[in-house]
């Protein structure tokens, strides 16, 4: 049944900077590939890559696990591997959402996002609530929350006025929270319900990974480290020219450029 989501404007944050310390990384190991790679990073360092029509998986030492073809799921935009027994991929061209297993292996479930009434959809997010997933819609910015079943879902409709945002790039749940990114220099955290919880404002960034304290923006050869729930600048990371940073997980970054992928971690 169609649900609403009410979003509450609880307060907007006012930035403090605790520290202007920037931190070198050191290169763990890089890897050449075929092509300008999508990827992300499970909780266990493995990297989820997307090369030209193939996905692929990396160990944390940048040994490949699996590799397989995926032609017929056309160009894989986004990839979450929050699940890594159920890593989500979203097809933008095919406006459709696949799994894949712990093996790389196709699963036979297929969300077809014109079931829900979107057509547009430009990003998507895995959530930690069973088997639902976040989708935007940028026509009439519609943000929905989805199931198997295309008669349960909860919706946002206008949602750019209603968070004041000139933008939305990109999605992302992390902990329970949904992190809307415009990549203009605004980010808005919603809870799982839709609400409101905080909104920032910075310079332009190009890229953002977020954990359950920290939101590292990339902004040229910066990252900004960001304590949202203190609303703190923490600190600057000084990354690799030319690179677009996928994720961290512990104290390891993961970038990729040009037929490239790397791991770092911070320097002695």
């Amino acid at each position: 049944m169609y649900k609403s989501l009410f979003l509450i404007f609880t307060f907007l944050s006012t930035i403090s900077v605790f520290s202007q310390d920037t931190l070198e990384l050191s290169l763990v190991w890089e890897k050449s590939l075929k092509s300008n790679l999508i990827g992300c990073v499970d909780e266990q360092q493995n990297t989820i890559l997307f090369d030209g029509s193939e996905i692929l998986k990396l160990n944390p030492q940048g040994d490949l696990l699996f590799h397989q073809s995926i032609k017929s799921l056309g160009i894989i935009k986004e990839i979450d591997a929050r699940n890594p027994f159920k890593v989500l991929l979203f097809s933008e061209n095919q406006q459709s959402i696949n799994f894949v297993d712990n093996s790389l292996t196709l699963q036979n479930e297929v969300i077809d996002l014109s079931a829900f009434d979107v057509n547009n959809v430009i990003s998507t997010s895995g959530s930690d609530q069973m088997d639902k997933c976040w989708v935007y819609n940028q026509d009439n910015s519609i943000l929905k929350l989805i199931g198997k079943n295309e008669q349960q879902f909860q919706s946002i409709s206008n949602l750019k006025k209603l968070v004041n945002l000139n933008s939305i790039d990109k999605i992302k749940e992390v902990n329970s929270i949904l992190f809307l990114l415009d990549f203009s220099g605004k980010i808005v955290l919603l809870d799982m319900y839709g609400n409101l919880k905080s909104q920032f404002d910075f310079n332009p960034f190009t890229s953002a990974s977020m954990d359950q304290s920290m939101i590292y923006l990339q902004q040229d050869q910066t990252l900004l480290i960001f304590n949202h729930i203190k609303n703190q600048v923490v600190g600057y990371i000084k990354t690799p020219s030319n690179a677009t940073m996928i994720g961290k997980k512990g104290d390891f970054f993961f970038f990729t450029e040009k037929n490239k992928i790397s791991k770092f971690t911070f320097s002695n």
